[in-house]
């Protein structure tokens, strides 16, 4: 994933707490890649996380997931 092999350690961290729900990488977490127009969603509770399809550059698909990264501190939507 070219997202993880080119961002800071931060987001790195951001990343995983996104997917997991702590900082700290788990034994087993997943990756789906859904047909979906949402943005991308993590089950914290299943270590899964979901990236939707319909992204037409990686610019786009960054821009997005970067903007759920900064809703680990609040959740999504209560910002």
């Amino acid at each position: 994933m070219q997202f993880i092999s080119t961002v800071s350690q931060d987001k790195l961290k951001q990343l995983v707490k996104f997917w997991v729900g702590w900082e700290i990488p788990m034994t087993e977490m997943k990756l789906e890649v859904v047909d979906s127009n949402h943005y991308p969603r993590a089950s914290t509770c299943f270590r899964t996380l979901r990236l939707p399809s319909h992204y037409q550059t990686y610019d786009d698909f960054r821009q997005s997931l970067e903007m759920c990264l900064g809703t680990i501190e609040f959740g999504f939507g209560l910002i």
